[in-house]
């Protein structure tokens, strides 16, 4: 896919791929697998990956970043839940977004 210019709508931008198997927090079973997605997502037969690449993208994963998991069940009313654990993951998420 070329833009008008012929060149890649990609050139000289990158996407990051960065990893938060944070599903405790979103209160929805599967929410953690979001970056497993991407990385096996598979489009018009090649992955999702490599169809980024194609558009001219270069594509850096940072892998999944370190979640404090809760090593209690929350409280029915607890409100939010495992903020704790939640808040000490976001510090370790900000740290991968500055790689």
């Amino acid at each position: 896919m070329f833009l008008e210019n012929g060149d890649y709508p990609g050139k000289n931008k990158t996407v990051g791929i960065i990893g938060v198997p944070l599903g405790y927090g979103a209160g929805t079973q599967g929410s953690e697998l979001g970056a497993t997605a991407i990385r096996v997502a598979k489009i018009r037969g090649g992955s999702l990956v490599e169809h980024i690449r194609e558009l001219g993208y270069k594509v850096k994963d940072y892998g999944d970043v370190e979640i404090v998991k809760p090593n209690y069940v929350a409280e029915a009313n607890e409100s939010p839940k495992y903020l704790k654990e939640m808040l000490a993951s976001y510090k370790n998420i900000a740290k991968g977004i500055k790689q």
